[in-house]
């Protein structure tokens, strides 16, 4: 994991809720951590292909509750099911290259 990601997935981490869900705009996470928005969209993408987090509606995501977990320990198993309920980013689609 390059530090663009790890930078995004702990600022993520800081906001997750009690469900382990994150909702933000990629704009105001670059905006935040003083990051181009490209680079916020590829670490994103990198998130997602590594399964540390997973798109759960829009905005919304689950961080992967093996990494981060965020609520009372006999909740854990239930937040686990929950986060395997959602898709795996092997359909993330690859990000396109731009040509002049």
């Amino acid at each position: 994991m390059n530090a663009s990601s790890l930078n995004i997935l702990l600022f993520l981490a800081g906001d997750m809720n009690f469900g382990n869900k994150v909702t933000f705009r990629q704009e105001y996470i670059a905006r935040e951590l003083d990051m181009e928005r490209t680079s916020v969209v590829r670490g994103f993408k990198e998130l997602r292909s590594n399964d540390i987090m997973r798109k759960v509606a829009g905005m919304t995501y689950m961080i992967n509750p093996e990494f981060f977990f965020r609520s009372r320990m006999e909740k854990w198993p239930q937040r686990a099911q929950e986060y395997s309920r959602y898709k795996k980013s092997s359909n993330v689609i690859p990000l396109k290259r731009r040509t002049l």
